[in-house]
């Protein structure tokens, strides 16, 4: 049985985020994804979850053998300052306008999120950011980016893990 098409966004998403590194143009290297233990990664890092509604676009022309689907992604982001600073809500943001330009980029590049040759989706597009500013006083890490982000893909009716 195939992979089913969600499954293979969710993949290609944490891959293509693990792949960002400087000598391509991007602000920094992102070596880790999907790890929610802080103490294991290195920063920038992200965690990659689907909003629970998936919402399908009802087509009644020549596409009506297949569904169009549209899921939304949240991709919270979490840096880190390297050194103590007098405001650090002021000095991360430096750091998140970075990261969040590196999606940007890394998805305005892959928009059909393409890992080795092989496309998963139609498009994925950004829609927003919000910062989260945490109140626990921790100066290195005192919060997080989180961007969302729209994927929309056509599977066939009978073929579920099939793209239409």
């Amino acid at each position: 049985m195939a992979e089913p098409i969600l499954t293979r966004i969710e993949t290609n998403i944490e891959t293509l985020i693990k792949a960002i590194r400087v000598s391509d143009g991007y602000n920094y290297d992102w070596l880790y994804a999907n790890i929610p233990d802080m103490a294991k990664v290195q920063y920038p890092t992200a965690l990659v979850t689907l909003n629970p509604d998936e919402v399908a676009i009802i087509d009644t022309g020549a596409h009506a053998g297949c569904y169009t689907c549209v899921d939304t992604f949240l991709i919270t982001v979490v840096g880190t300052l390297l050194a103590e600073k007098e405001i650090p809500t002021f000095e991360i943001n430096k750091i998140w306008n970075k990261t969040l330009d590196d999606l940007k980029k890394l998805f305005g590049t892959n928009y059909s999120l393409t890992v080795d040759g092989v496309c998963v989706c139609d498009t994925i597009q950004y829609i927003s950011s919000r910062r989260v500013y945490k109140k626990n006083g921790d100066i290195f890490i005192p919060g997080h980016l989180e961007s969302t982000w729209q994927v929309t893909y056509s599977q066939d009716r009978q073929q579920p893990t099939q793209f239409a």
